[in-house]
Protein backbone atom coordinates (compact mmCIF):
# COMPACT_ATOMS: atom_id res chain seq x y z
CA UNK A 1 0.00 0.00 0.00
CA UNK A 2 1.28 3.47 -0.87
CA UNK A 3 0.67 5.50 2.30
CA UNK A 4 0.28 9.28 2.31
CA UNK A 5 1.63 11.51 5.08
CA UNK A 6 0.95 14.98 3.71
CA UNK A 7 -2.01 17.05 4.91
CA UNK A 8 -3.38 17.52 1.40
CA UNK A 9 -4.30 13.82 1.52
CA UNK A 10 -6.07 13.97 4.89
CA UNK A 11 -9.35 12.72 3.37
CA UNK A 12 -7.68 9.79 1.59
CA UNK A 13 -8.21 6.31 3.06
CA UNK A 14 -4.44 5.78 2.92
CA UNK A 15 -3.56 8.96 4.83
CA UNK A 16 -1.53 8.27 7.99
CA UNK A 17 -1.46 11.05 10.61
CA UNK A 18 1.62 11.15 12.86
CA UNK A 19 1.38 9.88 16.43
CA UNK A 20 4.19 12.15 17.63
CA UNK A 21 4.78 15.86 17.06
CA UNK A 22 8.26 15.66 15.50
CA UNK A 23 10.80 13.20 14.12
CA UNK A 24 12.86 13.59 17.28
CA UNK A 25 9.90 12.70 19.51
CA UNK A 26 9.08 9.81 17.23
CA UNK A 27 12.52 8.24 17.52
CA UNK A 28 13.15 8.97 21.20
CA UNK A 29 9.70 8.28 22.65
CA UNK A 30 8.76 5.32 20.50
CA UNK A 31 7.70 2.25 22.46
CA UNK A 32 10.49 0.23 20.81
CA UNK A 33 13.02 2.20 22.94
CA UNK A 34 16.07 1.49 20.79
CA UNK A 35 17.13 5.08 20.05
CA UNK A 36 18.82 7.38 22.58
CA UNK A 37 19.60 11.08 22.91
CA UNK A 38 23.23 10.24 22.15
CA UNK A 39 22.09 8.51 18.96
CA UNK A 40 20.08 11.59 17.97
CA UNK A 41 23.10 13.86 18.43
CA UNK A 42 25.29 11.51 16.39
CA UNK A 43 22.75 11.31 13.56
CA UNK A 44 22.35 15.10 13.58
CA UNK A 45 26.11 15.59 13.28
CA UNK A 46 26.40 13.04 10.47
CA UNK A 47 23.52 14.63 8.58
CA UNK A 48 25.09 18.09 8.79
CA UNK A 49 28.46 16.76 7.62
CA UNK A 50 26.84 14.78 4.80
CA UNK A 51 24.97 17.81 3.49
CA UNK A 52 28.16 19.88 3.55
CA UNK A 53 30.10 17.28 1.58
CA UNK A 54 30.47 17.32 -2.21
CA UNK A 55 27.78 14.66 -2.63
CA UNK A 56 25.46 16.46 -0.23
CA UNK A 57 25.79 19.82 -1.97
CA UNK A 58 24.94 18.07 -5.25
CA UNK A 59 21.59 16.78 -3.96
CA UNK A 60 18.81 18.75 -5.63
CA UNK A 61 15.27 17.82 -6.59
CA UNK A 62 15.22 15.41 -9.52
CA UNK A 63 12.86 15.54 -12.51
CA UNK A 64 10.31 13.18 -11.00
CA UNK A 65 6.67 13.84 -11.97
CA UNK A 66 5.85 13.38 -8.27
CA UNK A 67 7.11 16.81 -7.25
CA UNK A 68 3.57 18.25 -7.23
CA UNK A 69 2.30 15.44 -5.01
CA UNK A 70 4.23 16.66 -2.00
CA UNK A 71 3.37 20.35 -1.99
CA UNK A 72 5.74 23.20 -1.30
CA UNK A 73 8.73 21.60 -3.04
CA UNK A 74 10.39 23.98 -5.45
CA UNK A 75 12.49 22.87 -8.46
CA UNK A 76 16.22 22.84 -7.65
CA UNK A 77 15.50 22.66 -3.90
CA UNK A 78 18.22 21.11 -1.77
CA UNK A 79 17.72 18.18 0.58
CA UNK A 80 16.75 19.25 4.11
CA UNK A 81 18.62 18.26 7.25
CA UNK A 82 15.57 16.27 8.45
CA UNK A 83 15.46 14.30 5.19
CA UNK A 84 19.15 13.47 5.45
CA UNK A 85 18.72 12.44 9.09
CA UNK A 86 15.93 10.07 8.05
CA UNK A 87 18.28 8.43 5.54
CA UNK A 88 21.14 8.17 8.06
CA UNK A 89 18.90 6.48 10.64
CA UNK A 90 17.59 4.04 8.05
CA UNK A 91 21.06 3.03 6.86
CA UNK A 92 22.74 2.68 10.23
CA UNK A 93 20.20 1.57 12.87
CA UNK A 94 19.15 -1.93 11.84
CA UNK A 95 16.84 -2.76 14.75
CA UNK A 96 14.92 0.49 14.41
CA UNK A 97 14.75 0.00 10.65
CA UNK A 98 13.33 -3.51 11.11
CA UNK A 99 10.69 -2.30 13.56
CA UNK A 100 9.63 0.53 11.27
CA UNK A 101 9.30 -1.67 8.17
CA UNK A 102 7.00 -4.07 10.05
CA UNK A 103 4.44 -1.25 10.28
CA UNK A 104 3.92 -1.34 6.51
CA UNK A 105 2.38 -4.81 6.43
CA UNK A 106 0.01 -7.10 8.30
CA UNK A 107 1.67 -8.88 11.20
CA UNK A 108 -1.26 -11.22 11.82
CA UNK A 109 -4.04 -12.71 9.74
CA UNK A 110 -7.07 -10.50 9.46
CA UNK A 111 -5.38 -7.32 10.68
CA UNK A 112 -7.45 -4.34 9.50
CA UNK A 113 -6.23 -1.38 7.45
CA UNK A 114 -6.88 0.93 10.40
CA UNK A 115 -4.71 -1.25 12.64
CA UNK A 116 -1.79 -1.15 10.18
CA UNK A 117 -2.18 2.64 9.85
CA UNK A 118 -2.16 3.03 13.61
CA UNK A 119 1.11 1.12 13.89
CA UNK A 120 2.65 3.05 11.01
CA UNK A 121 1.61 6.36 12.58
CA UNK A 122 4.31 5.78 15.21
CA UNK A 123 6.85 6.21 12.39
CA UNK A 124 4.92 8.64 10.18
CA UNK A 125 7.50 11.45 10.23
CA UNK A 126 10.35 9.07 9.43
CA UNK A 127 8.33 7.36 6.69
CA UNK A 128 7.40 10.72 5.14
CA UNK A 129 10.95 12.04 5.17
CA UNK A 130 12.32 8.81 3.66
CA UNK A 131 9.78 9.00 0.85
CA UNK A 132 10.68 12.60 0.12
CA UNK A 133 14.42 11.90 0.25
CA UNK A 134 14.23 8.90 -2.07
CA UNK A 135 11.53 9.91 -4.54
CA UNK A 136 12.55 13.56 -4.88
CA UNK A 137 16.33 13.45 -4.39
CA UNK A 138 17.13 9.93 -5.55
CA UNK A 139 18.26 8.77 -8.98
CA UNK A 140 15.52 7.99 -11.50
CA UNK A 141 15.68 4.67 -13.29
CA UNK A 142 15.37 6.49 -16.62
CA UNK A 143 18.82 7.99 -15.94
CA UNK A 144 20.40 4.59 -15.23
CA UNK A 145 18.25 2.15 -17.26
CA UNK A 146 20.91 -0.57 -17.45
CA UNK A 147 21.57 -0.82 -13.70
CA UNK A 148 20.82 -4.15 -12.01
CA UNK A 149 19.89 -4.59 -8.38
CA UNK A 150 19.95 -7.71 -6.20
CA UNK A 151 17.76 -8.46 -3.20
CA UNK A 152 18.24 -11.44 -0.91
CA UNK A 153 15.17 -13.00 0.71
CA UNK A 154 15.11 -15.67 3.41
CA UNK A 155 12.74 -18.47 2.36
CA UNK A 156 11.77 -19.79 -1.06
CA UNK A 157 9.02 -17.31 -1.83
CA UNK A 158 6.96 -17.71 -4.99
CA UNK A 159 5.93 -14.43 -6.59
CA UNK A 160 2.55 -13.83 -8.24
CA UNK A 161 4.18 -11.75 -10.99
CA UNK A 162 7.60 -10.64 -12.15
CA UNK A 163 6.50 -6.99 -11.88
CA UNK A 164 7.28 -5.86 -8.34
CA UNK A 165 6.37 -2.74 -6.38
CA UNK A 166 8.20 -1.96 -3.14
CA UNK A 167 6.02 0.20 -0.88
CA UNK A 168 7.97 -0.15 2.40
CA UNK A 169 11.54 1.13 2.42
CA UNK A 170 13.54 -1.69 0.82
CA UNK A 171 17.28 -2.13 0.44
CA UNK A 172 18.91 -3.44 -2.72
CA UNK A 173 22.55 -3.99 -3.56
CA UNK A 174 24.53 -4.07 -6.79
CA UNK A 175 26.56 -7.04 -5.48
CA UNK A 176 25.34 -10.65 -5.80
CA UNK A 177 27.68 -11.74 -3.01
CA UNK A 178 26.20 -9.16 -0.63
CA UNK A 179 22.66 -10.25 -1.56
CA UNK A 180 23.58 -13.86 -0.80
CA UNK A 181 24.41 -12.93 2.81
CA UNK A 182 20.86 -11.64 3.24
CA UNK A 183 19.21 -14.71 1.68
CA UNK A 184 19.81 -17.08 4.56
CA UNK A 185 22.49 -19.04 2.73
CA UNK A 186 20.88 -22.09 1.14
CA UNK A 187 17.46 -21.27 2.58
CA UNK A 188 16.44 -18.38 0.36
CA UNK A 189 16.35 -16.72 -3.04
CA UNK A 190 18.13 -13.82 -4.70
CA UNK A 191 16.18 -11.51 -7.00
CA UNK A 192 17.81 -9.60 -9.82
CA UNK A 193 15.78 -6.49 -10.63
CA UNK A 194 15.90 -3.95 -13.43
CA UNK A 195 13.99 -1.01 -14.83
CA UNK A 196 10.31 -1.21 -15.77
CA UNK A 197 8.80 2.03 -14.51
CA UNK A 198 11.33 4.68 -15.54
CA UNK A 199 10.12 7.31 -13.04
CA UNK A 200 10.76 5.16 -9.97
CA UNK A 201 13.69 6.46 -7.92
CA UNK A 202 16.36 4.91 -5.73
CA UNK A 203 18.81 6.49 -3.29
CA UNK A 204 22.47 5.54 -3.43
CA UNK A 205 23.43 5.15 0.24
CA UNK A 206 27.06 4.14 -0.10
CA UNK A 207 28.41 7.51 0.99
CA UNK A 208 26.15 7.90 4.05
CA UNK A 209 26.09 4.32 5.32
CA UNK A 210 28.38 2.83 7.96
CA UNK A 211 28.32 -0.31 5.78
CA UNK A 212 29.50 1.06 2.43
CA UNK A 213 30.71 -2.39 1.39
CA UNK A 214 27.05 -3.45 1.10
CA UNK A 215 26.64 -1.21 -1.98
CA UNK A 216 23.19 -0.26 -0.69
CA UNK A 217 20.45 1.44 -2.70
CA UNK A 218 17.04 2.13 -1.14
CA UNK A 219 13.60 2.40 -2.73
CA UNK A 220 10.17 2.97 -1.23
CA UNK A 221 6.66 4.19 -2.00
CA UNK A 222 5.75 1.71 -4.71
CA UNK A 223 5.09 4.46 -7.26
CA UNK A 224 6.05 2.24 -10.21
CA UNK A 225 7.24 -1.31 -10.78
CA UNK A 226 10.61 -2.93 -11.05
CA UNK A 227 10.95 -5.96 -13.31
CA UNK A 228 12.35 -9.16 -11.83
CA UNK A 229 15.02 -10.23 -14.33
CA UNK A 230 16.24 -13.35 -12.58
CA UNK A 231 15.51 -15.55 -9.59
CA UNK A 232 18.32 -17.59 -8.07
CA UNK A 233 17.20 -20.49 -5.88
CA UNK A 234 20.04 -20.97 -3.41
CA UNK A 235 19.16 -24.46 -2.15
CA UNK A 236 19.40 -26.02 -5.60
CA UNK A 237 21.93 -23.50 -6.97
CA UNK A 238 19.51 -22.87 -9.83
CA UNK A 239 19.49 -19.76 -11.96
CA UNK A 240 16.12 -19.11 -13.65
CA UNK A 241 17.09 -16.10 -15.79
CA UNK A 242 16.11 -17.87 -19.01
CA UNK A 243 12.63 -18.73 -17.76
CA UNK A 244 12.06 -15.36 -16.11
CA UNK A 245 13.00 -13.67 -19.39
CA UNK A 246 10.37 -15.74 -21.19
CA UNK A 247 7.73 -14.86 -18.58
CA UNK A 248 8.61 -11.17 -18.85
CA UNK A 249 8.20 -11.24 -22.62
CA UNK A 250 4.75 -12.79 -22.22
CA UNK A 251 3.77 -10.09 -19.70
CA UNK A 252 5.07 -7.33 -21.99
CA UNK A 253 3.05 -8.72 -24.89
CA UNK A 254 -0.05 -8.57 -22.71
CA UNK A 255 0.82 -5.05 -21.55
CA UNK A 256 2.03 -3.57 -24.86
CA UNK A 257 0.54 -0.14 -24.18
CA UNK A 258 2.94 0.36 -21.25
CA UNK A 259 6.03 -1.52 -22.39
CA UNK A 260 7.34 -2.35 -25.83
CA UNK A 261 8.05 -6.07 -26.24
CA UNK A 262 11.67 -7.16 -26.49
CA UNK A 263 13.32 -7.58 -29.87
CA UNK A 264 15.89 -10.12 -31.06
CA UNK A 265 14.46 -13.02 -29.07
CA UNK A 266 16.44 -16.25 -29.39
CA UNK A 267 14.92 -19.48 -30.70
CA UNK A 268 15.47 -21.09 -27.28
CA UNK A 269 13.46 -18.35 -25.58
CA UNK A 270 10.70 -18.62 -28.19
CA UNK A 271 10.45 -22.35 -27.50
CA UNK A 272 10.30 -21.71 -23.75
CA UNK A 273 7.51 -19.16 -24.25
CA UNK A 274 5.56 -21.68 -26.31
CA UNK A 275 6.04 -24.39 -23.68
CA UNK A 276 4.95 -22.10 -20.84
CA UNK A 277 1.81 -21.07 -22.70
CA UNK A 278 0.99 -24.66 -23.63
CA UNK A 279 1.47 -25.87 -20.07
CA UNK A 280 -0.72 -23.05 -18.79
CA UNK A 281 -3.50 -23.71 -21.30
CA UNK A 282 -3.51 -27.43 -20.58
CA UNK A 283 -3.55 -26.98 -16.82
CA UNK A 284 0.17 -27.76 -16.57
CA UNK A 285 -0.21 -31.13 -18.18
CA UNK A 286 1.72 -31.11 -21.44
CA UNK A 287 5.50 -30.79 -21.29
CA UNK A 288 5.35 -29.90 -17.61
CA UNK A 289 8.51 -31.91 -16.99
CA UNK A 290 10.40 -29.53 -19.30
CA UNK A 291 9.89 -26.65 -16.86
CA UNK A 292 11.41 -26.55 -13.33
CA UNK A 293 8.85 -26.95 -10.55
CA UNK A 294 9.62 -23.53 -9.05
CA UNK A 295 9.07 -21.84 -12.44
CA UNK A 296 5.72 -23.60 -12.85
CA UNK A 297 4.60 -22.21 -9.51
CA UNK A 298 5.86 -18.77 -10.53
CA UNK A 299 4.03 -18.79 -13.87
Amino acid sequence: IRWYYWQKYCDDIHFVPPKYATLKDELLRNEDHVFTVADWKEVHEKAVNNLQSFNGRSLTVNSSPLIDDYGGVEPNSCMSRAQMMAMVVYCNYDTLQFNMKRTFRRVKNGETLDSIKQRNSAYAHWSRLLREAIELFGTLMRDTPSIRFYHGIVGELVFPTTMAKFCPPTSFTTSVSVASTFSGGTQGVILELGAYGLDVAYFDCRWISDYSNEQERVVCGGYQCFMIRNIMLMRLEHNYAHYVKAINIILCLIDMQKKKPQKNISAKTVQTIATLIEVSIRSRGANATDIPHYVLKLF
